[in-house]
């Protein structure tokens, strides 16, 4: 699946977090969507679809219906982050 730019700025977990994620997505399930632009681009949950696939877990997806994906992205992932 194709990424917003926005969300490519940001970096994939490394191995062992995306295996721990993987582990919890599987235990408790996906609790927060993987969120889509409009154009069916990811822009927020690249590595929680990333523990999905590993942990054969069927994601679930929102779409953002804002009118500015940019902000959204960067907003999300640099509170995650900091």
């Amino acid at each position: 699946m194709e990424l917003h730019p926005t969300n490519a700025l940001f970096p994939v977990l490394d191995e062992e977090r995306l295996q721990a994620l993987a582990h919890d997505i599987h235990k408790h399930g996906l609790l927060h969507p993987v969120v889509l632009d409009s154009a069916g681009r990811i822009l927020d949950g690249k590595n929680r679809l990333r523990a999905c696939e590993i942990a054969s877990v069927e994601p679930t997806y929102t779409t953002y219906d804002g009118d500015d994906p940019s902000a959204f992205a960067l907003t999300v992932n640099t509170q995650r982050r900091s």
